[in-house]
């Protein structure tokens, strides 16, 4: 049970890493599509989100196309780093952040 305890946290951190890189969240190279999805691929987001749209494939963080937020919710989320997941504020400017949010919201579920 303590191992377990020692583990959670280390896992956490790991998890954290991924988040915010380049790599993941559906390779690296040019991306070809909307501004947002490019912003997506490039922070990292598809490591740990789900968004069928951007090959997103991660399962740590929420599942966005079953979750479909509203630009309002990924926008605060990216500003606040809920839980686990890092603040994107001072990382991304103010309409990077519009614009990801935008394309969450447009492009989840579909």
């Amino acid at each position: 049970m303590r191992r377990l305890a020692l583990l959670v946290p280390v896992l956490a951190l790991l998890a954290v890493a991924g988040c915010g890189s380049s790599s993941g969240g559906g390779g690296g190279g040019t991306v070809a599509g909307p501004p947002g999805k490019k912003l997506f691929v490039e922070n990292g987001c598809g490591s740990c989100h789900q968004l069928s749209a951007a090959d997103g494939q991660g399962s740590f963080g929420p599942n966005l196309d079953a979750l479909k937020p509203s630009a309002a919710q990924v926008e605060a989320a990216l500003r606040q780093g809920p839980g686990a997941m890092p603040s994107f504020e001072g990382r991304l400017s103010d309409a990077d952040i519009a614009t990801l949010a935008d394309y969450v919201q447009t492009s989840a579920g579909a």
